[in-house]
């Protein structure tokens, strides 16, 4: 017994009785009036979108005429000669539409192919990548968006002139597809958004939805650090705490490494610590937020930190922010506005005044709020002015430079009996942006010379805090 194919002959057959409808009894009309004579059968093979639709009682399955809208007309005639024949051509600006309408009438094995044909052998160019990134609006095909994104991130092939220039929709279509979350690439997209929302007005709405839609666990706690001092990320009532509270579903695993802290200094504590062995130990510290009053909020502090290498038995010094529930706290009094504490890191240099010692990190407090503006955020770049000296209704915080770093010697944001706002406690003291107006601006932090893996935040604590983890880097996912 003896089997024979005829393949070649079985395609020709099926061609011809395309190309000349011969038998047909169906007519697909496609947009701009062609006319396709075709058979139920071999649409309801490839399709089960046309199946349904000749098996049930609507209107095109009884009439024998299916018109078709909203569709590349090109595209839907080579889908279904496809069907016929089984070859197809595809080109970088074909499979786009060709992959769309496969998509709506279910026909996988087209779907299949072209999906190859992106994730393949398309090649996305400098030239090319506007129009693929229009067609993908058009169209949203989610293996190309996650392309286009690739070609931007990861090959540069695209200016930054031209990426805030892409619409509203593109930006959609490229979020919409791209695997946004994933390792270092989540981080930069993210990034790359705020730059985009940041580049005229009347995009903030539309841009912050889409940095709203970012699964912020995925994220390095160092890319979470940068993320939150991003302008429009920082401005964004909901965003901010939408971060953090998105770390709940790491919460049990970062109160785990939160214990495993070599050591953890709250609100009022100071003291010395030594290094049990040598090695790299990761130093953070937080400073506190200002007060607020009448319905205005005090300003944010920062948290800084980074790791440094320490030799068995360096000391260091410890001071989380002043005391609380004493005299000395009058400064955090709800009725006097009153700056942020800071929290600061010092190394003993053995044999000099307690003043010499090495400052390593200092991380501000925020400002105080006023009866009728917001308190200053915590000034995390550049150094701060003044040092504790009143200047037209805003008083500076106490600055590092204005007490000796020794235990019990804390760094206590300065406080304004006029009741006019005070600036929080910096390296170099808290200091206004506006000194005409009845405010305060944020304390300044200090990193030292030689740390690696910096960190540099607004601080969602309320209160100061200093930790140190062995290690050159913090637990993955800590919370800070």
């Amino acid at each position: 017994m003896a089997i024979y194919e005829d393949k070649d002959g079985l395609v020709a057959c099926w061609s011809s009785a395309f190309e000349t409808g011969r038998g047909s009894d169906v007519v697909v009309r496609a947009p701009g009036g062609e006319e396709i004579r075709c058979h139920k059968a071999v649409l309801s093979v490839f399709s089960e979108h046309f199946q349904k639709m000749f098996e049930s009682d609507m209107l095109e399955g009884s009439k024998g005429c299916v018109d078709v809208k909203e569709v590349d007309p090109v595209a839907l005639h080579s889908m279904i000669e496809f069907m016929y024949t089984g070859r197809c051509t595809v080109t970088s600006l074909s499979v786009i539409p060709l992959m769309a309408v496969a998509e709506r009438f279910d026909v996988q094995s087209l779907r299949n192919f072209c999906g190859r044909y992106v994730e393949q052998e398309l090649q996305i160019t400098r030239d090319n990548w506007s129009d693929l990134l229009k067609l993908c609006a058009a169209y949203r095909v989610p293996p190309l968006a996650t392309r286009l994104v690739d070609a931007f991130l990861d090959e540069m092939i695209v200016d930054l002139a031209d990426w805030v220039q892409i619409s509203p929709l593109e930006l959609s279509a490229l979020m919409s597809g791209a695997e946004q979350n994933r390792g270092p690439l989540g981080f930069a997209l993210a990034k790359a958004v705020d730059v985009w929302t940041s580049h005229e007005d009347g995009r903030q709405e539309h841009g912050l939805g889409i940095l709203h839609s970012f699964d912020y666990t995925k994220f390095t706690t160092q890319e979470i650090c940068e993320l939150r001092t991003l302008d429009n990320v920082h401005a964004c009532v909901s965003l901010g705490p939408q971060i953090v509270a998105s770390m709940a579903k790491i919460a049990d695993k970062a109160r785990e490494h939160k214990q495993a802290a070599s050591r953890t200094w709250s609100q009022g504590d100071s003291g010395s610590w030594t290094a049990p062995s040598s090695g790299w130990f990761y130093l953070l510290a937080r400073g506190q937020r200002g007060s607020s009053h009448n319905g205005h909020s005090g300003g944010e502090g920062a948290v800084v930190g980074g790791a440094c290498l320490l030799k068995e038995g360096d000391e260091l010094l410890i001071s989380a922010g002043g005391p609380i529930g004493r005299e000395e706290s009058l400064h955090r009094s709800s009725s006097v506005p009153s700056g942020g504490d800071a929290s600061y890191i010092a190394s003993v240099v053995k044999g000099v005044p307690a003043k010499s010692h090495s400052t390593l990190f200092v991380a501000g407090g925020g400002g105080s709020s006023s009866w009728i503006n917001d308190g200053g955020d915590a000034i995390l770049e550049g150094p701060a002015t003044g040092t504790g000296k009143k200047r037209q209704c805003s008083t500076a915080g106490m600055s590092y430079n204005d007490v000796y770093a020794w235990p019990g010697r804390p760094l206590k944001g300065g406080t304004d009996p006029e009741g006019q706002g005070a600036g929080g406690a910096g390296y170099n003291g808290g200091r206004t942006k506006n000194y005409n107006l009845p405010c305060s601006g944020g304390g300044s932090c200090f990193i030292c010379m030689g740390a690696k893996n910096v960190v540099k935040a607004y601080n969602p604590m309320d209160s100061c805090e200093v930790q140190i983890f062995s290690g050159d880097v913090l637990p993955d996912n800590f919370v800070l």
